[in-house]
């Protein structure tokens, strides 16, 4: 609900404060006008975006493959999982993913009819707007157009040597900080050869909605695809994959060589209508006979995957912020103090007028607390229990060492990391 807290602010400056273009804090500060701030009506406005892509592909679907082709592609579209948890958010994401399926349609349009280069140049801004990663998309499409018009004709060789440096540079960048090989070296290189280090393994899992069965039938489709030797790629076919693979290329380089946090898989959604416009066209235009059976079964074992996943995508992942702010409410005076970031768990407790504070370190965090109660309010602690378990279980210490009473209240939702609430009193 950080999105909410920015939108709500006063200062005009704050729809630049989310890590995100102004685009969508713009739309969430109109929409929060009108309709309120209610947790749904402000994670309604994702949903109608979400929707709204969902049509564009429809209705892309039925304009080249008819009815069949707009009810797989909604179909499809409609169970990754990348996209219903997005739709679910108070997030740019969804309204991303919504432009880069309007981009991504005019791109492939435009290889084959020069008169949709209006809607291509139309859908950039907007594009560019939802998300900042969205100047990589458009870079990498004017990169495909260029050289489609046979301006430059690159080998294999060339791209072969260029990913090659781009690698070795990447490893020496990377192992240049275990040159210090004291006893955390091995943990380091541990640390490096995870799977969760590597951003492309975590994206790709996202997008096959965490299933193995979504993987098989990804397998049996992109098998028979390769396995066509009457019609080769189109360029359309061959201009996503090269997004596709460009694209995890430079992220694999950049997770490898940099903080792996610092690239998530919601970062990259518009690999979703991306996916969806790729197998789409393998299973309709790009296999024939015996193979186009076989590429559709494996679109039917990916979406029966994906269908069965769906439970398990819409179990509670965030921290319960709104059960916990019902609990403290309950106390008179309440007051929360908390080291997490402010700005997400803010917008419950506004609705029920406790304030906020930012829990301050060691000795500090103890005056904090005996000041609220000197001053009549009745203080909790707030913070998630697997990332501050340590720190509140020394802070509960010192603060029974000093006499004050303390109830500690573990608040659970599903599979979300729980919250632990510790109220303080004389």
């Amino acid at each position: 609900m950080s999105a909410l807290h920015f939108a709500k602010s006063p200062v005009w400056h704050s729809l630049f404060w989310d890590n995100s273009p102004g685009l969508y804090l713009g739309l969430l500060k109109t929409w929060v006008f009108w309709h309120g701030d209610g947790e749904s009506t402000t994670r309604s406005l994702s949903v109608i975006f979400s929707g709204l892509g969902l049509v564009a592909l429809g209705y892309y679907g039925f304009r080249k493959w008819g009815v069949w082709g707009a009810t797989l592609a909604i179909l499809f579209q409609g169970v990754l999982w990348l996209s219903i948890y997005q739709a679910r958010e108070a997030r740019p994401y969804a309204l991303f993913e919504m432009f880069a399926t309007l981009n991504l349609i005019a791109f492939l349009e435009l290889q084959k009819r020069p008169e949709f280069r209006k809607y291509f140049l139309l859908s950039l801004l907007p594009l560019a707007l939802s998300h900042y990663i969205g100047l990589g998309l458009i870079f990498l499409e004017f990169l495909w157009l260029y050289y489609s018009k046979g301006h430059r004709r690159p080998t294999r060789g060339m791209y072969f040597i260029f990913g090659t440096i781009l690698l070795l540079a990447a490893a020496l960048i990377k192992f240049s900080e275990f040159s210090a090989f004291k006893h955390t070296g091995w943990q380091q290189l541990k640390y490096l050869l995870e799977p969760n280090s590597w951003l492309p393994t975590v994206l790709l899992w996202s997008l096959l909605n965490k299933s193995w069965i979504c993987f098989g039938g990804a397998l049996i489709l992109i098998t028979a695809l390769f396995k066509e030797k009457v019609i080769p790629f189109s360029s359309q076919m061959k201009s996503l994959s090269f997004i596709f693979v460009a694209t995890l290329s430079f992220f694999l380089i950049l997770s490898v060589t940099l903080e792996r946090t610092l690239f998530i898989p919601r970062y990259f959604q518009f690999f979703v209508p991306l996916m969806s416009l790729f197998f789409l066209n393998a299973a309709f235009e790009q296999t024939s006979g015996p193979l186009k059976k076989w590429a559709f079964a494996g679109f039917a074992i990916f979406v029966t995957g994906a269908v069965i996943s769906i439970p398990h995508v819409l179990s509670p992942l965030k921290a319960p912020w709104q059960m916990a702010a019902h609990l403290i409410a309950q106390s008179p005076s309440a007051e929360v103090f908390t080291t997490r970031t402010l700005t997400i768990a803010t917008p419950y407790f506004e609705r029920e007028n406790i304030p906020v504070k930012k829990l301050l370190m060691s000795h500090e965090a103890i005056q904090q607390i005996e000041s609220a109660l000197d001053a009549g309010k009745t203080p909790w602690v707030l913070e998630n229990y697997w990332g501050a378990s340590n720190y509140l279980n020394n802070l509960k210490l010192a603060l029974i060492k000093r006499g004050f009473k303390v109830s500690a209240h573990t608040i659970r939702r599903g599979e979300a990391e729980p919250l632990e609430a510790v109220r303080i009193g004389k």
